[in-house]
C-alpha cells in the first residue's frame, strides 16, 4: 500500500486511541530546541501492563538508545509490555525482550 493510501486511511483509527483517556503520546526531542524532534511514542499504562501502539523515531537518531532509556524509565519492569502495530524492525523486540504483539488491543 503507497503512503497517500496509508496515512489517509489511518488517520481516524488513530485518532480513536489517541483520544482514549488513558492514552500517553510522548515526544522526544532535543532538551535545548524543543522543536527539534526526534520522535514520539504513543501508549497506555495499566496495572496490569503496559500498551504501545505507535511509536517512531527518525532514522538519524535510532542508535543512540533514546527509545530504550524512555521505555526503561517509563514501562514497570516485570509487568507484560505489548504492542498494537508491528514491523519487521520490532521483531527483535518480540523475541529478545518479551515483547507481546497483540493488535486486538488498539480497539480495546
Amino acid at each position: 500500500m503507497e503512503n497517500s493510501d496509508y496515512f489517509p486511511s489511518m488517520e481516524s483509527k488513530v485518532r480513536r486511541i489517541i483520544d482514549r483517556a488513558n492514552v500517553t503520546v510522548t515526544v522526544f526531542c532535543n532538551e535545548n530546541e524543543v522543536d527539534q524532534v526526534y520522535g514520539w511514542c504513543c501508549y497506555e499504562s495499566y496495572p496490569a501492563g503496559h500498551v504501545v501502539h505507535y511509536a517512531y523515531l527518525k532514522n538519524s537518531f535510532r542508535e543512540f538508545g533514546i527509545f530504550r532509556k524512555f521505555a526503561e524509565e517509563t514501562f514497570t519492569k516485570g509487568r507484560p509490555l505489548y504492542i498494537t502495530h508491528t514491523t519487521k524492525k520490532l521483531d527483535h523486540l518480540k523475541a529478545v525482550h518479551g515483547v507481546s504483539y497483540d493488535p486486538m488491543l488498539a480497539w480495546g
